[in-house]
């Protein structure tokens, strides 16, 4: 929690002292120039959002990891699910960013790249750590 309040702390930063302060000057910078740097901005912001989801993924997958010691078939499957959590996550922020760098007005198109395996993961490691409390 306190990492994404710092990730965020950093995503705002950066937005105000990149765009903000350049265009107030006494010689503002050519806007195209800005509209590049709006997109970088744009494509950090989602990939903080995905480390995010991710970071999520990783403690889930933690706890039912440290349920099972002894089970290979568990620590297989939840290392799997976490591969795909990743591949997901990062697929889709490259998908993102080729359509962003294209296109300055694209919004997003919404995708199940990234909900599938994240919900695959934390439904396993879910079911997992319940059955073991059970």
């Amino acid at each position: 929690m306190a990492l994404s309040f710092l990730l965020l702390g950093v995503q705002v930063t950066l937005s105000i002292v990149v765009l903000c302060i350049p265009l107030n000057g006494h010689n503002p910078i050519d806007i195209g120039s800005n509209i590049s740097l709006t997109n970088w901005l744009d494509i950090g912001g989602n990939l903080m959002e995905r480390l995010n989801y991710v970071m999520g993924d990783v403690v889930v997958v933690w706890k039912a990891w440290v349920l099972f010691p002894q089970r290979l078939a568990v620590k297989v499957t939840l290392s799997i699910s976490l591969l795909g959590s990743f591949v997901g996550a990062f697929l889709e922020l490259g998908l993102l960013a080729k359509e962003v760098s294209e296109n300055f007005s694209y919004t997003g198109n919404k995708t199940m790249t990234l909900t599938v395996p994240l919900i695959f993961t934390n439904f396993t490691a879910t079911a997992l750590i319940g059955f073991k409390a059970w």
